[in-house]
Parts: structure tokens; sequence; C-alpha cells
């Protein structure tokens, strides 16, 4: 059985370790780039707080918000999920 759960948000829940994984290379991704969070809330329109929270896997992320994200950050969502793929594996 899948650890994935789907709502009507399109979200990942807070508890997967994929969700862990991805915060972590959300964040690896921002600070190779030298990006602060709220520059990186700025530049994606999602609030600072939700940024932190993000980062720090306490809250689900949606599909908007991980659009938004790579399309800053300058990545793939695909490629994103398969790095997280791996650090998750771990």
């Amino acid at each position: 059985m899948s650890n994935w759960t789907l709502s009507s948000r399109y979200s990942l829940p807070v508890e997967d370790s994929l969700t862990t994984a991805v915060a972590l290379e959300i964040r690896g991704l921002r600070n190779s780039r030298r990006m602060t969070q709220p520059e990186l809330a700025e530049r994606t329109g999602i609030s600072l707080s939700t940024i932190k929270r993000i980062e720090a896997a306490t809250t689900d992320i949606d599909v908007r918000q991980i659009s938004l994200i790579t399309d800053v950050l300058q990545i793939e969502v695909a490629e994103l999920f398969r790095r997280a793929a791996l650090i998750a594996a771990k």
C-alpha cells in the first residue's frame, strides 16, 4: 500500500518521508542558489511563514506551491521528486 494520499488539495501528507525529503531538497536547492527564505517567498508569492513550514516539513505542500517553487529554483518537478526519492530511500 502506498504512503501517498490524494486530498482535494492534491498535497503530500506531512508525515510522509517523501514530504520530508522534498522539504530538505527545496532547502538545499534554495541555499545552493544563495537565496534566502524571504527571497523565495517574494519570488513565489508564497508567504514567508508557509515557506518556513514547507522547508521544516511541518505543513502539507500542494501542487501549486511545488510548481511555483520549482519554477523559481529552476528545476523540473520530476527532478525535484527524483532527488527527494533518493533521500527518502536512505
